[in-house]
């Protein structure tokens, strides 16, 4: 990078993190413009049982790698964080939970809503499924 595109990442970063929560759909504006950047390539990574490790190659500093990152994963039906089950009617649903398998080792947060990570999720579902989760609904059919 240069040091003029350096100093607009950082700075645009900074207004980012120090927004008060009360100002979320700024926030939420600035991670949709942050997505379609351009992005540094692809990052070395390595998993193992409760955590995710991410390089970036010739980084010698922290200021040096990524101030944000897209992860793009897909789960499977029989992972430990899905689970299938019926609802009241006896149709199919599934329902995720993360907190008794670490989901803190995908996405970094803190119990506090205040000490919380943004995150995005596109989820793809045929059209006689209902997605439901937590955040704003920006739903597409």
């Amino acid at each position: 990078l240069t040091v003029v595109s350096e100093e607009l990442r950082n700075q645009i970063v900074h207004e980012l993190v120090t927004l008060p929560a009360d100002r979320w759909r700024e926030q939420l504006d600035y991670y949709a413009g942050c997505s379609q950047a351009p992005g540094c390539g692809d990052l070395l990574f390595d998993t193992d049982t409760w955590s995710l490790q991410i390089r970036k190659t010739g980084t010698q500093t922290a200021t040096d790698f990524p101030h944000a990152i897209r992860i793009w994963y897909s789960t499977k039906p029989q992972g430990r964080s899905v689970t299938w089950t019926s609802d009241q009617s006896g149709r199919p649903c599934v329902y995720t939970i993360g907190s008794p398998i670490n989901n803190r080792a995908l996405f970094p947060c803190q119990e506090p809503p205040v000490a919380m990570s943004t995150w995005q999720a596109t989820v793809r579902a045929a059209a006689s499924f209902v997605v439901l989760m937590s955040g704003e609904n920006s739903a597409k059919p």
